[in-house]
């Protein structure tokens, strides 16, 4: 993924340096590569990346914009500052019932989120549940240290979606929407409960 997003190329072009010399220097391999384009949405992969990303930013001394810009390639943001379901259910009121029936999650997942970190699928999914916009989603993401990604087919699927359907199709119908065409391009589909499109 890092290579189809640009990421690696960004940091060739930045250092004139050939690959190998910087999978050594940033304490990564082409097997890594290999392994986050196939698991971009696991914690391991967030946790990964940030790693390869800040030792990028030391090796190179990019400023703090130049390591923002390498993240969001990545679907990721550097900037996670605080619970955003805490801010969501804020905004709905404070009750937690309207909030899990809305969202589509249990009681028990919702407070497994408040004190672990939610997949970015999991996130997208309650966002797109809740009839978040496109900038309400991408909020949500950034405080969790994720972003909607250009450089990434599912966020753009995500993106076209909410920017175009979101005025037909509301809720557990704009996931279904769009687990549809995830499930068509095999990519990784938007999960709360078990909502899958096809049986």
């Amino acid at each position: 993924m890092w290579r189809q997003s640009g990421v690696w190329q960004l940091i060739i072009k930045k250092t004139g340096t050939k690959p190998a010399q910087i999978y050594r220097s940033l304490g990564c391999s082409k097997q890594n590569l290999s392994y986050w384009e196939n698991h971009s949405f696991s914690t391991q992969y967030r946790k990964s990346v940030y790693r390869v990303i800040h030792n990028a930013g030391s090796l190179f001394k990019l400023p703090a914009e130049e390591m923002e810009c390498l993240a969001n390639k990545a679907g990721l943001s550097l900037c996670a500052h605080e619970n955003g379901l805490s801010h969501v259910r804020a905004k709905h009121g404070g009750l937690l019932k309207n909030l899990y029936e809305n969202a589509n999650i249990s009681e028990r997942m919702f407070r497994y989120y408040k004190t672990a970190e939610p997949t970015k699928q999991a996130l997208m999914a309650i966002a797109v549940s809740l009839n978040m916009t496109l900038e309400e989603t991408d909020e949500l993401l950034h405080k969790y240290g994720y972003c909607l990604s250009k450089s990434l087919t599912a966020d753009m699927v995500v993106c076209w979606h909410l920017s175009t359907h979101a005025s037909a199709a509301k809720g557990s119908h704009l996931l279904d929407s769009i687990n549809e065409t995830l499930y068509d391009m095999e990519l990784p589909l938007l999960m709360t409960r078990q909502h899958c499109p096809r049986e």
